[in-house]
């Protein structure tokens, strides 16, 4: 009876120890899975804090969309410098300038040619001081000048680009003086010898002539130096403080200085007359010295 009680005892114990343990006795690996999860989710939540600041400033016209949660800070600034377009050198054009005429309301634009000839430097209206403004406003209208362009044709009194006058008093045609290359206002010439001011080597009155002549100014091949008389009746002396003793709306650019005619002084050989347009009175000049040149051509 004894022996049976010790059996009966000795098999629910091995029973016992082969049962399984249940799911709440055992350490699961669970919490450690947990762990594992939470690294991983919290992983793209810091590569969005880094990346998206930089992504907001990729302009929002980018060709290559950038996806944050995918790429690193680096790479994102990389596409960027790829993207911004390179800064290219250029050679600068040289563009040939131009002058604007006003036709009604519209504006034509005339190209000027790289090579100005004597012909082509035509003279325009030179700015005036206060002084000489209203000086010139009180000129009384006058219809013995008529300015003449390049090819010979007339041209309106408010004309704002002209070559020669036509002295309708006279008959005479008057070479006009510029602020260009061959026919500049402000140029002189010698009659013998060397000196001067001018475009080129020779600055001598002859020189000048020849020039003139070859280029036909205003459809003309006679033009020649004047006479004084012919220089005198040209003097204004309306207004003498301001403005040279000229009428300057039509022989704009005038100096007030000297101006050489063809007349030879009586007692000297070495000496010929001149003309100022400052005080408006004739002057004995040294053919050697300097003085203004104005041509002029016979109707």
């Amino acid at each position: 009876m004894n022996r049976s009680v010790f059996v009966t005892a000795v098999v629910v114990s091995l029973l016992g120890c082969s049962e399984p343990p249940s799911s709440s006795s055992s350490k699961p690996s669970a919490p450690a899975l947990a762990e594992d999860v939470a690294v991983v989710e919290t992983k793209p939540s810091i590569v969005e804090e880094v990346v998206v600041p930089v992504a907001k400033a990729i302009p929002s016209a980018s060709p290559v969309p950038i996806v944050a949660t995918e790429v690193s800070s680096k790479q994102v600034l990389q596409q960027v410098i790829k993207e911004k377009a390179p800064v290219v050198s250029r050679p600068v054009t040289t563009v040939a300038a131009v002058q604007v005429a006003m036709v009604g309301d519209l504006a034509v634009v005339e190209s000027v040619p790289e090579k100005v000839t004597v012909a082509e430097d035509v003279t325009t209206q030179r700015l005036l001081s206060e002084a000489e403004a209203r000086d010139v406003a009180q000129l009384p209208e006058t219809d013995r000048y008529v300015k003449v362009s390049q090819k010979g044709d007339w041209r309106l009194p408010e004309e704002q680009r002209w070559s020669c006058i036509l002295d309708r008093e006279t008959g005479l045609l008057w070479e006009t003086k510029s602020h260009g290359k061959f026919r500049h206002a402000e140029y002189d010439y010698v009659q013998v010898g060397t000196g001067g001011r001018c475009d080129g080597d020779d600055c001598t009155v002859e020189g000048f002539l020849n020039r003139v002549n070859q280029s036909a100014l205003c459809g003309r091949s006679d033009w020649r130096l004047p006479k004084r008389r012919e220089l005198l009746r040209l003097v204004n002396h309306a207004y003498l403080d301001s403005i040279p003793s000229i009428d300057v709306r039509y022989f704009s650019n005038t100096q007030k200085g000297r101006y050489w005619s063809a007349d030879q002084f009586e007692y000297s050989k070495n000496h010929v007359w001149a003309v100022s347009f400052e005080d408006g009175f004739d002057r004995i000049q040294a053919v050697n010295k300097t003085a203004h040149l104005r041509l002029v051509s016979d109707q």
